[in-house]
């Protein structure tokens, strides 16, 4: 919507095409062999998830910096962070910081996920987190997660205000993420509205990122523009 009225194109004559996500794959419903067991976690547990290439620029340490300060106050919670980095990444970025803080044993590090080993990560967490986009300024990951059911914690900045609606499918914070653990701390205390939350968010997934109703939309818009 920014881009159309900084260069000044009508929206009859611009579609938004938004990357599709398969939504069977990653659906809630979905039976898996893989649970939280195979992440070495249990049903008790509070689980915040992360999916990210491990790099300094995506503020890892805001989203450790959150469990080191809840640690104590909630037994429960649990990091399960899917992903890897350069060599050096993963020690430097997470286990050293996690060991310095005593919080190394509320780390999970699966690596790198894909195919059902993905999919089964995302319907381990209870929250995602994203402290800071990557390259793909799509943000598959937060398309991901709300397929999954997931809500999703993340900045106001780029295009996520326009893909997550703060206190309905997720929650929006300020770049440095200083609400992070305020927020995390009351989705746990708060079962009721973190599960309405994640049944919004894949209920938009349903109604945004269906690619059936990619095709369907550019078909009409293409009907239209003939006319």
């Amino acid at each position: 919507q920014k881009t159309l009225e900084r260069r000044c194109f009508s929206s009859a004559t611009v579609l938004v095409a938004e990357p599709g996500v398969d939504l069977n794959r990653f659906s809630p419903d979905r039976k898996l062999s893989m649970n939280r067991k195979s992440f070495g976690l249990d049903e008790g547990h509070f689980v915040l998830g992360m999916v990210t290439r491990i790099r300094e620029s995506r503020r890892l340490d805001i989203v450790l910096a959150a469990v080191n300060t809840l640690a104590k106050e909630f037994p429960q919670l649990r990091l399960l962070l899917v992903g890897r980095g350069r060599k050096g990444a993963v020690e430097s970025l997470v286990e050293r910081p996690a060991r310095e803080m005593k919080i190394d044993d509320r780390i999970v590090l699966p690596g790198y996920c894909e195919e059902d080993r993905l999919v089964a990560a995302y319907h381990s967490m209870d929250v995602l987190a994203y402290p800071m986009p990557g390259t793909d300024k799509s943000c598959r990951t937060v398309r991901e997660a709300m397929a999954s059911g997931l809500p999703v914690i993340a900045p106001r900045i780029g295009f996520l205000p326009e893909l997550i609606e703060d206190h309905a499918t997720g929650r929006l914070t300020a770049e440095k993420g200083v609400e992070l653990t305020g927020i995390l701390k009351d989705f746990i205390r708060n079962e009721t509205k973190l599960r309405e939350m994640g049944r919004r968010a894949l209920e938009t997934a349903k109604q945004r990122f269906a690619p059936s109703l990619q095709a369907e939309r550019t078909l009409s818009f293409y009907c239209k523009l003939l006319k």
